[in-house]
């Protein structure tokens, strides 16, 4: 990930979280006037009321206004921000609509009924009235506020840390036996040689948890942008982009989220070594890619999330060169690439293919 982009990425997180905090004061001062000085209001008599409020209508708009401003501010700034938060900016994308929602509440209503308030002109005979509605009015925009503080919480939350695709460790229950497995291999349909597709894409957070983007940009310097080979230093280029057969993936999870693995591109195409000799060079989308000498092997990780024969059917001796733990690539030449792009296999080392 580049320094630019990191520092947007903390911005957003830092942003999403005071904002969150902000939201929660807002919507905590909304809630205690609705349920403790709208109560008292209407319990005074509305001479007594009217008196209060124009002595203190200056301290509650110097306290509740700027809480709102700031609120709103820092929703907006975070909800502008959303393309680069860690997983929250959808959440603050609505914590900003409805903070603004709430803001715009003031002008529209409570600014003239609270200078009616304040100036008296509504009256003695008009007080209970009038704050009966500008009660149910408040409730409102307090029960908006506090969705907006909920929705800001659930954004944090996704951003700092606690998704439930942090970090899997693969579910013991899903292990499937060799011969089941073998079974299952035989079963498959003969992957593409020459043309295939690109089934997902997965991007793995620095936070652990593992994006599922519908399209990228591959790049040279990042391979998939901000995935975590670009913060292992040093990077090795011959593991840029870990590729699996999507059908061989699927095999081995057995119902497993295929972003278990781990690797960056399940592709819908041949990988053994006889089809795809280290050096072939395909297109992917626009991008050109180029397969690399070292061997993807299973690891512990593997076995934790696959079982021991999970891991023994793609080690073995006799399909070892069939790669089905997958092959590695690197990007030769930039371009974006999506779910469903076209993928070719452009040249072996022996002869071009196109």
């Amino acid at each position: 990930m580049s320094g630019g982009r990191r520092r947007l990425e903390t911005l957003a997180t830092l942003t999403g979280v005071l904002a969150t905090i902000a939201l929660g004061l807002a919507a905590g001062a909304m809630l205690a006037e609705a349920g403790v000085l709208v109560p008292w209001w209407r319990f005074l008599p509305p001479e007594a009321f009217l008196i209060w409020y124009a002595e203190n209508a200056s301290r509650l708009l110097g306290f509740y206004g700027p809480l709102e401003v700031i609120a709103t501010a820092l929703a907006l700034g975070a909800a502008a921000l959303a393309g680069h938060h860690r997983g929250g900016g959808p959440w603050f994308v609505i914590a900003a609509v409805l903070a603004f929602a709430i803001l715009l509440m003031f002008p529209l209503y409570f600014q003239r009924v609270n200078a009616s308030f304040a100036d008296g002109s509504v009256g003695a005979d008009g007080v209970s009235a009038a704050l009966a509605q500008w009660a149910g009015w408040h409730w409102a925009r307090t029960a908006i506020g506090i969705v907006a503080f909920v929705a800001a919480l659930l954004g944090a939350r996704a951003d700092v840390g606690g998704a439930s695709m942090r970090s899997p460790a693969g579910d013991p229950t899903r292990h499937r036996a060799l011969a089941e497995l073998e079974v299952g291999l035989r079963a498959l349909a003969t992957a593409p040689k020459d043309v295939g597709r690109l089934a997902l894409i997965v991007r793995r957070r620095a936070d652990g948890i593992r994006e599922t983007p519908e399209r990228v940009r591959l790049t040279l310097e990042e391979g998939v942008p901000g995935d975590d080979w670009s913060r292992r230093p040093p990077r090795d280029p011959e593991a840029q982009l870990a590729v699996m057969q999507h059908a061989v993936a699927e095999l081995l999870a057995n119902g497993q989220p295929i972003t278990v693995f781990g690797d960056n591109l399940f592709v819908d195409l041949d990988l053994s070594t006889g089809n795809l000799p280290t050096g072939t060079r395909l297109r992917v989308g626009d991008a050109v890619v180029q397969v690399t000498p070292k061997p993807h092997n299973g690891c512990k990780k593997f076995l934790a999330r696959f079982g021991g024969d999970g891991l023994r059917l793609v080690q073995a001796a006799e399909t070892r060169h069939l790669n089905l733990r997958g092959i590695y690539w690197r990007v030769v030449e930039p371009g974006c690439v999506h779910v469903g792009a076209t993928i070719t296999v452009l040249a072996r080392p022996s002869a071009p293919v196109r």
